[in-house]
């Protein structure tokens, strides 16, 4: 077993000096210019690609913003109406009860002074 792990180690280090001699030829160094190249190139797009969805995100946001504020107004004015509306009814509850008052007070006047006359003539 101990001889199939040298052989293993051995192999390794041969692979790695090919690869080491060969990145460091005129291909090689083409090949690590190449690969730099695409990883810049990839790096680019891939912050292009999440600065537009960073963008989408945001405008999505803004908009449910903007929509929320309006649901919002909405409903304020819902609300005030329904108030303004409960307040004018409650206005004329009050109106209504302030009459019938008045009313019942005149015939309770009338009653009391019709009743203080016939006491006097009798």
């Amino acid at each position: 077993m101990s001889n199939v792990k040298s052989r293993m180690f051995g192999l390794g280090i041969i692979a790695g000096a090919a690869v080491g001699f060969w990145l460091n030829s005129k291909q090689g160094r083409a090949f690590r210019q190449t690969v730099s190249e695409k990883a810049t190139e990839y790096g680019h797009q891939a912050s292009t690609y999440v600065q537009e969805n960073a963008n989408r995100v945001s405008s999505g946001v803004s908009t449910m913003v903007e929509k929320g504020g309006e649901w919002i107004n909405n409903l304020t004015n819902r609300a005030h109406q329904a108030i303004d509306h409960t307040a004018d009814g409650a206005e004329e509850m009050v109106d209504s009860a302030r009459s019938s008052l008045k009313k019942g007070m005149d015939k309770a006047k009338a009653t009391v002074e019709n009743g203080a006359a016939s006491l006097a003539t009798k």
